[in-house]
């Protein structure tokens, strides 16, 4: 790893990171661009002011419509899996994960480019998922906030910069690390997941057999499946009796990413792929800088209520020391306990009081 090492913002895995993954070196810039009268423009940010009061560290310059809005996607290469990056049409050299503008004092005169780097399979990836959010039965009920479109998944990422992308924190887990395993383009993937088919109990009737081999392909129940070949699937029905229903419920299971999950023996890239798949299922606007706020929001009602409470002592003690009446009782309270405490040091001085051991 790299001093300064980038992970893609999709899945959390490095770029370019020297581990001979070929994927992982194919990366893709993410920014946002606007409708002009003349075509489109790259939006400019600001950083936000300040940091600390705000959810985001980076601001829009202007704040035209979402319909007017897009994402814009650069091919580019890392320089040694650090945020400097070289677009591969112009060459240009660009920052990733900051803004790079000339510093005047004051703040900056103009905005610049956000760059959000991911991994281009990934982003393959989050194509399939907004398009399979239009057809798919399980992904129906994503919110608006969700990812739904291009320009939302652009909103998800550059949201979560304050404590996602710019950690360089990675993926821990088991020494097979699923996260290495491409999740786009896997070796023998129907073959491997029809392993995992086992007789069925009782014949089952054709029409129920042939409902959920469709259920199997078609993407409604399973949409992270998209690139089964149904002609091998074909020739496995005509094999014998199957229990397809069975299958598909053990599919269903959202922990079946994880690595020491046994109940189906499935390619490592496709484990991957279950994994970022869920992570897009997951993903929300405003998801984890909203979790900031939320922590800011506690901080500053604990310090608006200590600060009412010392006001209120204040005023209290202004009150309490204008009342000549209270303020002599306070004296002779005061004074009391003084003589109380000198009559006791005087009596264990003189054996009257058990002293302490």
């Amino acid at each position: 790893m790299y001093d300064w090492q980038v992970y893609c913002s999709i899945c959390g895995a490095p770029i370019d990171s020297g581990t001979g993954q070929k994927w992982f070196d194919d990366a893709m810039l993410l920014t946002s661009v606007h409708k002009t009268e003349s075509g489109t423009e790259i939006d400019a940010y600001f950083p936000s002011r300040p940091i600390k009061d705000g959810p985001y560290p980076f601001d829009l310059g202007h704040d035209p419509p979402d319909s007017q809005r897009n994402l814009l996607r650069l091919s580019a290469r890392s320089e040694d899996g650090s945020n400097i990056f070289f677009l591969s049409e112009s060459g240009e050299k660009v920052f990733a994960l900051r803004l790079q503008f000339d510093q005047h004092p004051g703040g900056p005169r103009h905005g610049a480019p956000l760059y959000v780097p991911v991994h281009r399979l990934c982003l393959q990836l989050a194509d399939n998922f907004i398009s399979s959010t239009k057809t798919s039965l399980i992904l129906a009920g994503i919110p608006d906030d969700g990812l739904t479109s291009a320009i939302n998944l652009w909103e998800i990422l550059h949201r979560r910069l304050p404590s996602y992308c710019q950690s360089r924190t990675t993926i821990t887990g088991h020494t097979v690390r699923v996260f290495e395993y491409n999740p786009y383009d896997i070796p023998n993937l129907t073959s491997s997941l029809l392993e995992n088919l086992t007789p069925a109990p009782a014949p089952i009737p054709t029409d129920n057999q042939s409902w959920n081999i469709s259920a199997l392909h078609n993407g409604h129940l399973l949409p992270w499946l998209f690139d089964l070949d149904f002609t091998q699937i074909l020739e496995k029905q005509a094999s014998g009796n199957w229990d397809w229903h069975g299958l598909i419920q053990r599919l269903m299971v959202p922990s079946i990413h994880e690595y020491d999950d046994t109940s189906l023996n499935l390619p490592l890239g496709l484990r991957n792929r279950r994994r970022i798949w869920r992570i897009l299922e997951e993903a929300r606007v405003h998801d984890v800088a909203g979790e900031d706020e939320a922590r800011r929001k506690l901080h500053r009602e604990t310090k608006e209520a200590l600060e009412r409470t010392r006001k209120e002592q204040e005023e209290f003690d202004k009150k309490f020391r204008a009342d000549p009446v209270r303020m002599a009782g306070l004296e002779r309270w005061l004074e009391a306990g003084k003589r109380k405490a000198e009559q006791e040091m005087v009596k264990e001085e003189e054996g009257d009081l058990p002293k302490d051991n």
